[in-house]
């Protein structure tokens, strides 16, 4: 008897809440996406963010605030990487790069990762920028 491996789906609302136009339900995001955005929530949640799970969380938002300098890059690839392998088992990180705007106070921050059930890499990118 041969029994069929069963990848495992991942699934999570769409944090916007939008609804689905013909259904009315809640959109749903799936797999692929919804690792971008859970891994994207967990870099832009600063520790001491959520109440009762202080360390939760990624700092590289205080990263727009110091001077620009060489270690930077190193200083956010080991923070993104803690996280992960600390708060998201369901994903490995494959490279993190960042590059830093200083007249606009923005950072620019590029995670490739993949699932652990899968070999296609993921690409996510965001631009963190301070508010005035």
């Amino acid at each position: 008897m041969a029994s069929a491996i069963k990848t495992p789906v991942f699934k999570d609302f769409d944090l916007n809440m939008k609804m689905h136009p013909t259904t009315g339900k809640l959109i749903i995001r799936k797999n692929d996406e919804s690792l971008k955005q859970a891994l994207k929530c967990l870099l832009l949640t600063d520790k001491g963010e959520r109440p009762f799970r202080p360390f939760l969380g990624c700092d590289i938002r205080q990263n727009l605030f110091e001077l620009i300098h060489p270690a930077l890059d190193g200083l956010i690839n080991f923070d993104i990487r803690n996280a992960v392998q600390t708060y998201d088992e369901r994903i490995e990180i494959l490279s993190v790069s960042s590059s830093a705007d200083p007249d606009n106070n923005s950072l620019q921050v590029n995670v490739v990762f993949r699932p652990i059930n899968g070999q296609t890499p993921i690409n996510l990118n965001f631009t963190l920028e301070a508010l005035r």
